[in-house]
């Protein structure tokens, strides 16, 4: 399990340094930390990926998500930027406040 969650850590962190490239001064890459869920997925976890743009944050997801709780906490503030259902491969979220550094928590509803 431990190596399957390396695994996992090691793709993000690669995605990450190859999308630096891509970067435009408005859009910034966002830190994603996966704190706990329940999804059950092909492979390791449920691979996730966003950036910060324009005051919002857009969230990719590695397959379409389907009847999914997500909260998504701003690790500066504390304050939940988005708490629902998710159903799509990718969520646009508006932010209060532009940071980088989120914490993830999903679960089957």
């Amino acid at each position: 399990m431990k190596k399957r969650l390396l695994s996992c850590l090691f793709l993000v962190q690669l995605i990450s340094l190859f999308g630096k490239g891509q970067d435009t001064p408005k859009r910034k890459p966002a830190h994603l930390e996966l704190l706990q869920h329940t999804v059950q997925t092909k492979g390791c976890s449920p691979l996730i990926t966003g950036y910060v743009e324009d005051s919002r944050l857009i969230l990719f997801f590695h397959s379409s998500l389907q009847g999914v709780y997500l909260q998504v906490t701003d690790q500066v503030t504390g304050r939940i930027v988005f708490e629902g259902c998710a159903t799509a491969s990718s969520l646009d979220i508006p932010l209060e406040y532009v940071t980088t550094e989120f914490e993830i928590v999903m679960s089957i509803l």
